[in-house]
């Protein structure tokens, strides 16, 4: 794992008993789009999610989070988590969690 690839600040939050939203914990991650991971669904307009990884030096409190009950802010982008924290290998080095960003017709992205 190389630390200095962590560079993007992020903060996990998650959902409250009000359905709300409230910081849980930040820290430094690298976040890693993966090509080709690109949805286009059919709702009430076309909305398109983009795939990525996100890495975070391990702490134990990262291997609570789970989908549904967090996500993640980084630079003001929202990234809904697909999986919980991944802890590879066992080694207590880094947590993985995959996640999507959605883009909408009204994202002006």
């Amino acid at each position: 794992m190389n630390m200095s690839r962590m560079n993007s600040r992020i903060t996990f939050q998650k959902r409250n008993d009000n359905d709300e939203w409230e910081n849980y914990l930040s820290c430094y991650a690298y976040i890693n789009g993966l090509s080709g991971n690109e949805s286009f669904a059919a709702n009430a307009g076309y909305e398109a999610a983009l795939i990525v990884t996100v890495s975070c030096r391990f702490q134990l409190a990262l291997m609570r989070v789970t989908p549904m009950q967090y996500r993640i802010i980084s630079d003001g982008i929202v990234y809904e988590l697909l999986s919980p924290g991944d802890d590879i290998q066992f080694r207590h080095e880094e947590v993985i969690f995959r996640a999507k960003r959605i883009y909408s017709e009204d994202d002006g992205n």
